[in-house]
């Protein structure tokens, strides 16, 4: 079989310095423009995929919108995995209806009752994630990268997203809004990461707002056989084999080096 290009990106723990999991996604270097029936092929493939490039012993975390989420065939190839344990299903979004939420949060209820662990993504993107999050009851959250962005640039809360303001207030201060998001998201049980992280004032904003784990360009961004930072690339010995891996090029992996700068804090 010909497995599709594929890349893992880093999701961090910003206390320990090391990698929480990895995302998967299409592609070698960005998101392909397939067909329905070539998502579907994607996913049906996926068990051969992490039998034969994905270390058993790492955490990914794999998308899912509300439409592929109610394919009985892309919830087999989910289902035929091994390790479901270590997978969080993305209930990642680009639908508004009341209808397509209500189906696909009972699926994705389901898919919790069936071992895995669930992710709410594109939080603050302004597909409900606020209600998506409370409907299935997630263990982590992912902060949209606008979030980080309004973050890095200081602005007013405003009307980005109108759920969020309609819950937090229109008038929240930069950044401790990512503060009140962290803790209004543990107080119902799930973990945050902020997506988006793209320099070292990114993570220390973040990180000193509470928020525990993060992902962006920051953490993988390896081009062409070295860094951009001149930074060493961080991954425990037992995920390197998936530096290995066809489709999977080291560039998507690289983790910058700052560890030894984050434990000094």
């Amino acid at each position: 079989m010909n497995l599709p290009q594929f890349r893992l990106e880093p999701i961090m723990d910003l206390v320990r310095g090391e990698p929480l999991g990895f995302e998967l996604l299409a592609g070698a270097s960005r998101c392909p423009d397939w067909s329905e029936d070539g998502w579907r092929a994607f996913y049906i493939d996926l068990p051969e995929l992490f039998r034969s490039h994905i270390p058993a012993s790492a955490r990914v975390f794999i998308n899912l919108d509300s439409r592929q989420v109610l394919d009985h065939a892309i919830v087999d190839g989910l289902l035929g995995i091994e390790g479901r344990h270590r997978l969080v299903v993305e209930w990642t979004e680009h639908f508004r209806t009341a209808i397509a939420y209500e189906k696909a949060g009972s699926a994705f209820a389901r898919l919790k009752q069936y071992g895995f662990a669930l992710a709410i993504d594109d939080v603050g993107a302004g597909y409900d994630g606020i209600g998506r999050t409370l409907r299935v009851l997630p263990a982590f959250a992912k902060l949209d990268m606008s979030l980080t962005r309004l973050a890095r640039r200081g602005q007013p809360f405003c009307a980005h997203d109108p759920e969020l303001v309609s819950l937090f207030g229109a008038n929240i201060a930069k950044p401790r809004f990512l503060r009140d998001l962290n803790d209004f998201f543990e107080g119902v049980g799930a973990r945050v990461i902020a997506e988006g992280i793209e320099s070292a004032d990114d993570l220390e904003r973040v990180r000193t707002n509470g928020i525990r784990y993060g992902q962006g360009y920051y953490f993988a961004s390896w081009k062409g056989g070295a860094s951009t930072s001149g930074h060493q690339v961080r991954i425990p010995a037992g995920e390197r084999r998936i530096l290995e891996a066809p489709g999977a090029p080291a560039e998507a992996l690289a983790v910058v080096d700052w560890k030894s700068s984050a434990r000094s804090k």
